[in-house]
């Protein structure tokens, strides 16, 4: 019988950073109709994220994400703060970060690419283009790119102390 964390590191762990209730909502909803075991968990602003990056205030058994979908416009902190911290941080830096935004913005575009964005999608106007979204980050994401494993553990099982 496997334990819950052998279980986990089959199952790609997906963090989204979003503070508007129906963007997240409609990821949700896309994710869990995926064919790939996908846990999706959704997180409204930066400090709360970098709680559970952290693993510290109630977030202390925590799974590493394998994927973090970031909006760059949330309240308080900027998303942009998220991904500069992720990227300075030994033990979060080869966490893949997607900028999910309703900027179109050229310089926000570079910004995020030089902050070290493994890429900056315009968030879709329509329920099409989510789901074309989901299914494109299933399909390359989950499906295809090879993620590291980190320190020797299970693939989304553990964080670096």
């Amino acid at each position: 019988m496997q334990t819950i964390s052998e279980q986990l590191g089959n199952i790609f762990q997906l963090l989204s950073v979003e503070d508007n209730e129906a963007d997240a909502g409609i990821l949700k909803l896309f994710f869990a109709e995926s064919t790939s075991p996908i846990q999706f968990r959704n997180l409204p602003d930066v400090t709360t994220a970098l709680d559970y990056l952290h693993r510290r205030k109630g977030y202390e058994s925590a799974t590493r994400p394998d994927l973090i979908l970031l909006d760059l416009n949330l309240p308080r902190n900027d998303g942009r703060d998220l991904l500069r911290e992720v990227k300075a941080k030994v033990e979060l830096k080869s966490i893949p970060v997607i900028v999910l935004s309703t900027s179109n913005s050229e310089k926000d575009v570079y910004e995020c690419y030089e902050l070290g964005a493994a890429a900056f999608i315009s968030k879709p106007l329509d329920l099409a283009g989510f789901e074309a979204i989901v299914r494109s980050i299933e399909s390359f994401w989950v499906a295809i790119a090879r993620l590291p494993t980190h320190k020797g553990t299970t693939k989304g099982t553990a964080f670096l102390s």
